[in-house]
């Protein structure tokens, strides 16, 4: 029988495709919604890389909830320009979020 992997496993797995995300992307933007997490995530992550607005990245990272991830897809979809989006879930389900780990680097 196949065991789950460790929480720590699954976490360190998510921080490595950001990573590999980046890698990928020369310019990356940064969106949090409102919520006092997203926007204690973003402060934090903020001085880490060269984040650059939306309009002019290859992709984004989304800090919030699932609601907000949609709201930024929508976002795109009615701008005519759709990029990779990232996910970083500091919402309450986080179901088509990633697990975002403050220790870890996202980039």
């Amino acid at each position: 029988m196949a065991t789950k992997p460790a929480p720590e496993d699954n976490a360190a797995r998510d921080m490595s495709a950001a990573k590999a995300a980046r890698a990928s992307f020369e310019r990356v933007a940064i969106v949090a919604s409102e919520t006092p997490r997203a926007q204690e995530a973003l402060a934090a992550l903020e001085g880490e890389n060269s984040w650059v607005p939306i309009s002019e990245a290859d992709a984004v990272v989304v800090l919030g909830g699932d609601g907000f991830m949609l709201q930024t897809l929508h976002s795109m979809l009615d701008a005519g320009r759709i990029i990779p989006a990232y996910g970083m879930n500091l919402g309450t389900v986080g179901f088509l979020m990633n697990r975002y780990d403050k220790r870890a680097a996202v980039m």
